[in-house]
């Protein structure tokens, strides 16, 4: 296939996230600034919506602040018009020096914090796929946070780690029907990055990954997740926009790379290639 470029704005900044509140507003600020539109709200309570992709999908989150002692801001995931939405709130962390990096276009967002891998209630992230022509489910959509609780203590799976979100908050829409999960125990039914396998894995890691003038493979971002009942084997859904990945986890820490006359952050940094060295990169604003 290839990649899917947005055609959009590109947006990769940080934010403060010193209180909950101006979290989910500077995170909407930014997503506005990346295409996504204002439904409704006010500082502290959002509703926004991506655009529409060419297949005919969209999605909408509500990003609040829910008061009280809480550490974590909300956010909340629903179909573009809202008859699906998933029963469950997805959290990450807001507190005093606390800084989150968004990397979004108008179909997709991933927040984090850079230099931090080890993801404890630190990393967000929602989207709606591309689609092949023939793919016409009657909505699409995903949203994940490295959490499972409001005051995470625990290193939780991510993209910022591996090539799935795992042991962690999932919502998910797939035609009729939303699927909401705050522990994610199920591997079968996770949203991953799907990377080409190694015949054997009793090899060097990066095995026949080059080629023989070093160039590192480069493959499609696909991703699959649960489409009907958590725990039941996750499908492929489609591809993520303004992504690749990369058949190396040791790069380095948010390293910005070239490819295709682009710029690229990696947003995997695993130095021991747990599952694999496939990492995700993102799409730089062009200079």
């Amino acid at each position: 296939m290839a990649v899917r470029y947005s055609g959009g704005p590109i947006v990769s900044t940080t934010f403060d996230a010193s209180s909950r509140t101006a979290l989910v507003d500077n995170l909407k600020a930014a997503l506005v600034n990346a295409g996504w539109t204002t439904v409704s709200g006010n500082s502290g309570d959002w509703k926004l919506q991506s655009a529409t992709t060419p297949a005919g999908h969209a999605i909408r989150v509500r990003l609040y602040d829910p008061g009280g002692t809480n550490v974590s801001a909300r956010m909340r995931l629903l179909s573009a018009d809202e008859v699906v939405a998933p029963n469950g709130d997805l959290w990450l962390k807001a507190g005093s020096g606390y800084t989150y990096r968004v990397m979004a276009n108008k179909y997709q967002f991933m927040c984090f914090r850079d230099g931090e891998f080890n993801a404890m209630g630190t990393a967000w992230a929602a989207g709606v796929p591309w689609t092949p022509s023939w793919h016409t489910p009657a909505r699409l959509g995903w949203a994940v946070s490295a959490s499972r609780s409001d005051n995470e203590t625990s290193a939780r799976e991510s993209w910022r780690s591996r090539p799935f979100w795992g042991d962690c908050a999932h919502a998910l829409i797939y035609g009729t029907t939303g699927i909401y999960t705050a522990s994610g125990t199920q591997h079968s039914s996770y949203l991953q990055y799907l990377a080409p396998y190694k015949a054997s894995g009793l090899a060097d890691i990066l095995t026949g990954l080059r080629w023989p003038n070093g160039s590192i493979l480069i493959a499609d971002p696909l991703i699959s997740h649960a489409i009907d009942s958590w725990g039941n084997i996750g499908r492929m859904v489609g591809q993520l926009w303004d992504a690749v990945i990369i058949a190396d986890s040791t790069i380095g820490e948010d390293a910005i790379i070239q490819f295709d006359g682009n710029s690229w952050r990696m947003v995997r940094y695993d130095t021991a290639a747990n599952y694999g060295p496939w990492s995700l990169a993102l799409l730089e604003p062009s200079s």
